[in-house]
């Protein structure tokens, strides 16, 4: 019984990426340099993972994705340009990869302008010194 129970549970398992580190530390960088970072994502579930986005939190960090299909156990890389302003200070940015968009209704009678986007994210870090 508990063998089925198992198997049941194995079929909702959601499709995850995993990072090789999910904070990237450029450590100090210099003003007005550009600098490449890269995160590592893995389809560590046993469905394909379909990335349909990689959005930075500012214009001076670009992602850039390898593939964005992934079958179970294939790993991508997104690499990361990070362009440092003209001033000393912190850095602390923000990637953010979609996967796996859904069409969801909550209701079948609504218009179709009700309906939802979602996605799975993931959150990455970036940080670092400009000197």
């Amino acid at each position: 019984m508990e063998a089925n129970i198992q198997k049941i549970e194995s079929k909702f398992v959601k499709p995850t990426l995993t990072p090789n580190v999910t904070v990237y530390d450029f450590g100090n960088v210099l003003k007005g340099s550009t600098n490449d970072g890269l995160f590592i994502l893995t389809n560590t579930s046993n469905k394909d993972v379909i990335i349909t986005n990689a959005r930075a939190s500012c214009g001076c960090t670009q992602p850039t994705l390898e593939k964005m299909l992934l079958h179970p156990n294939e790993t991508t890389e997104v690499k990361i340009r990070y362009t440092a302003p003209p001033k000393e200070g912190g850095i602390a940015k923000q990637v953010t990869i979609f996967y796996n968009w859904e069409l969801v209704h909550n209701n079948k009678a609504l218009a179709e302008d009700n309906k939802k986007l979602t996605a799975q994210i993931l959150k990455l870090d970036i940080k670092g010194t400009i000197i």
